[in-house]
């Protein structure tokens, strides 16, 4: 199976993150990493694992800092 496509991230409340994406036949879970580094993830701070039917997902995490993530 392909990376998914179509993902779009959303701040919500000003500390929630929401991300959403096109569900892909045949996947029974994602896994989405998030990380404080930028797009190098060397430093990876979160991991969650993600059902097609839990999209769109909402995660907490503190103001003023940049965050990437990555779904796979």
């Amino acid at each position: 199976v392909l990376t998914p496509h179509g993902i779009q991230a959303f701040i919500r409340n000003r500390t929630t993150i929401e991300l959403t994406w096109n569900v892909r036949d045949g996947v029974d879970h994602y896994v989405v990493e998030f990380s404080e580094d930028s797009l190098e993830f060397a430093s990876i701070i979160r991991t969650i694992t993600v059902q097609p039917d839990e999209l769109p997902v909402q995660e907490v995490f503190f103001g003023d800092t940049r965050y990437s993530a990555r779904v796979k």
